[in-house]
């Protein structure tokens, strides 16, 4: 086997394995989008002084667990791949908290427990963590 052989034969499977980081990429940018932009804010009851306050829509945030899926996929090409997978998930979810807590701050309306939101994206990171670790193909 001459050296140009071995420098320009890529592994088996890094191509796919990227394929499934990229593939993941996308899909949480496109949870994140479709969580807080389907959302009304403030709506003001007629009335009175009550008003109800969503900021994130909780059916596409909870449609991006999902995403365990290609990074268990990624994880099983390559162990780096996988963890690439779960790190570019979680910093797109981590947004999601973030944001909700500024709109709150920024509507007047943050008492303190908007913070919570940050527990639920904190399980959703380890559990994308847990699934990659755990999706890598025992050899």
């Amino acid at each position: 086997m001459s050296i140009v052989t071995t420098m320009t034969t890529r592994p088996e499977g890094s191509f796919r394995a990227w394929l499934w980081v990229a593939v993941t990429g996308c899909l949480a940018v496109m949870f994140v989008l479709l969580t807080l932009t389907n959302v009304p804010g403030v709506t003001r009851w007629p009335g009175g002084d009550c008003c109800k306050t969503e900021f994130a829509n909780n059916e596409w945030w909870l449609a991006s667990f999902s995403l365990v899926v290609p990074i268990v996929l990624a994880a099983r090409q390559s162990r780096l791949a996988g963890l690439a997978a779960a790190g570019v998930s979680a910093a797109a979810v981590w947004l999601i908290p973030v944001t909700i807590v500024n709109r709150y701050d920024d509507a007047g309306k943050g008492d303190g427990l908007e913070g919570l939101t940050y527990v639920y994206a904190g399980v959703q990171i380890l559990c994308f963590l847990v699934c990659a670790i755990a999706g890598v193909r025992r050899r």
